[in-house]
């Protein structure tokens, strides 16, 4: 069973297909934590044979989210990166309640597909995160693309973060920083327009270490053992009946 968020935490009585009580090493989980098995994922483009994208970009960036909530009350944070001459973007969608609260200034884009929305991620220098969604997989396809993540605080205590496993990343590839620190954001924002980066990701969201923690959830070596050039492998196993 794949739950694809935290247990512990996010548990109520909708979010399990199964709703029979069963041990919560038994849920495999997108990022490390301390109560389910990580089984993790990686970007879809490791598998394909592009080639990377220049590190070079413009002073421009994504403002992080679809719902027109996050973004409430963060109108002189984005007015100060407008006034230091970036380039902002969202796919920020309004609903019947809500509006995106956006001056015109901003590119919207609409209805975005993973397509266009990979493309438009080699034109961003960084990825604007304001608290929501937590622990969501665009910021790590951003990473793979050269697109630094602001991550934001989320408490008071200083450690907890929209991204806490990114977190721990680090210059240039991550940035945590407080929402309400506007001098703070925008300065964050120069670095990641300065400090470039071509690609990365972390080793565990890799497809070959995705791969490992499989057949080992799985307790079958018999994927592993498979010869399939996008997992790194140059095996030549020809009797696996499993690869056939």
């Amino acid at each position: 069973m794949y739950f694809f968020g935290d247990w512990f935490y996010g548990k109520n009585d909708n979010n399990y297909r199964f709703q029979v009580p069963f041990f919560e090493r038994q849920i495999l989980s997108a990022h490390p934590d301390d109560h389910n098995t990580f089984l993790g994922y990686f970007p879809h483009n490791l598998l394909s044979n592009d080639d990377p994208p220049s590190s070079e970009r413009g002073r421009v960036g994504l403002l992080y989210g679809k719902k027109p909530e996050y973004f409430q009350g963060h109108s002189e944070l984005i007015t100060a990166l407008l006034a230091q001459g970036f380039e902002l973007h969202t796919t920020c969608k309004d609903t019947e309640e809500n509006e995106c609260p956006f001056p015109p200034e901003i590119i919207r884009h609409h209805n975005v597909k993973p397509d266009e929305f990979a493309q438009l991620m080699k034109q961003f220098a960084f990825m604007l995160g304001f608290k929501k969604p937590e622990g969501s997989p665009s910021p790590l396809v951003g990473l793979s693309y050269g697109v630094t993540f602001l991550n934001p605080l989320r408490k008071t205590n200083g450690v907890d973060t929209q991204h806490k496993t990114l977190s721990r990343l680090g210059f240039p590839y991550t940035y945590v920083i407080d929402l309400n620190n506007v001098t703070q954001v925008v300065q964050a924002a120069e670095w990641a327009s300065k400090y470039r980066f071509t690609s990365y990701v972390p080793p565990q969201y890799r497809v070959k270490s995705l791969v490992n923690r499989m057949c080992t959830v799985i307790e079958d070596d018999a994927l592993c053992l498979c010869p399939n050039p996008a997992f790194g492998s140059e095996t030549n196993v020809t009797s696996n009946t499993f690869c056939k």
